[in-house]
């Protein structure tokens, strides 16, 4: 049997060293003399040319094969240049692909002659690179075995280790990280974890524009009671609006839409919005309503919630905590959007219902969409 809290300190222990020396060597290098081009435009591209200003890396251009961002200044007054631009400068640049598309961009890439290229699908990559910089070495070790205590079976122990032990690897190799060997299918509906009844109340957090309303319908086979969605971004909740419209009157009918958001207090915040990935921002300038939970329900019951809300949940679950110990419903938490939620919200969850049974499941080939479920 694997002894799996040896094993994970045993291999944090090893790396912790290697590992930081190979962070400070990638960064230092990108602040040298050579020009930086971030390839994708997109969200994703966004939020890492934000991360590497914040640590002092300035990105000089952006590149995408759209051709309608051609010569446009897409984010902070940087600009975006053709692929013909970039060629004339490859010498002199390197390339950080900031798109989920990566393996198409990395050929094309390579095949013009490229070769400072790094693959960096998801900003989670520098993220969690950041958060090991601040921490110490007994401190995750500890909370990791914390976390591994309370985990329901061997599936979630095999999924944790592997995560962690990615945490540790050079950034330059994120194309080779398999993260589709733990990928489990049917996010948020996991059917190895939750089994849904016909007479499920599901509070929707982040409801995006409706899809996992549309993906709950087709599980449920539109047998439900009721649906809670909020949703802060206003143009995401306008897209809702739009999708449901289109539903059946009578599914309509037992969907209550919220252009809120969920958080551990009821007030007016600012957020940026992002397409998939608007978050809460202290320096947007976004407005928006956040609620508790809790309050915002009442004495409505409850049977399943979902959250996926770009790094709010632990405060988020704060706001819901009277309503999640009355009701004890089934929970789907993402946990990837910070490196502590993966033992923050699980230990939290426990606490609240000790009798909670606590599984992890990863549903991406990137470093994103790890849930933490709780069941009874």
């Amino acid at each position: 049997m694997i002894n799996y809290k040896a094993e994970i300190c045993k291999y944090i222990d090893e790396n912790w060293n290697s590992s930081k020396i190979e962070r400070e060597e990638f960064f230092s290098k990108l602040k040298k003399n050579k020009k930086i081009c971030l390839f994708g435009a997109g969200g994703m591209g966004k939020d890492i040319a934000n991360y590497l200003s914040d640590i002092g890396i300035t990105i000089n251009y952006f590149c995408d094969n759209n051709k309608n961002l051609h010569s446009t200044n897409v984010y902070n007054d940087i600009k975006c240049i053709s692929i013909e631009e970039l060629i004339k400068i490859k010498n002199d640049v390197s390339v950080i692909i900031s798109t989920g598309h990566y393996d198409a961009i990395l050929q094309q890439l390579e095949k013009l002659g490229f070769a400072d290229v790094v693959v960096t699908p998801t900003r989670f990559v520098f993220t969690f690179k950041k958060y090991l910089d601040s921490i110490d070495c007994e401190y995750i070790k500890k909370k990791i075995c914390e976390l591994l205590d309370i985990v329901g079976d061997e599936k979630s122990k095999i999924i944790l280790l592997d995560i962690i032990k990615k945490w540790f690897m050079p950034i330059s190799q994120y194309q080779n990280y398999d993260y589709y060997k733990i990928e489990s299918e049917n996010q948020y509906f996991n059917e190895e974890v939750v089994k849904l009844s016909d007479n499920e109340i599901l509070v929707d957090v982040g409801a995006y524009d409706g899809d996992t309303i549309e993906q709950f319908l087709f599980l449920t086979n539109n047998m439900f009671d009721k649906i809670y969605a909020y949703e802060l971004d206003k143009d995401c909740y306008k897209k809702m609006q739009q999708n449901v419209s289109k539903l059946d009157k009578n599914i309509q009918e037992k969907i209550i839409l919220n252009n809120i958001g969920a958080y551990n207090a009821n007030e007016t915040i600012t957020y940026s919005s992002n397409t998939a990935s608007s978050s809460i921002n202290s320096h947007a300038n976004e407005y928006g309503k956040v609620v508790k939970l809790s309050e915002h329900l009442g004495d409505n019951k409850v049977t399943f919630i979902k959250m996926d809300i770009e790094g709010s949940e632990m405060k988020a679950l704060n706001g819901a905590e009277e309503i999640i110990k009355k009701y004890k419903p089934t929970l789907a938490i993402c946990v990837y959007h910070d490196p502590e939620h993966f033992w923050q919200v699980p230990l939290y969850i426990k606490s609240l219902v000790p009798e909670y049974k606590i599984f992890i499941r990863h549903h991406s080939e990137f470093n994103v969409e790890t849930v933490c479920y709780a069941v009874l």
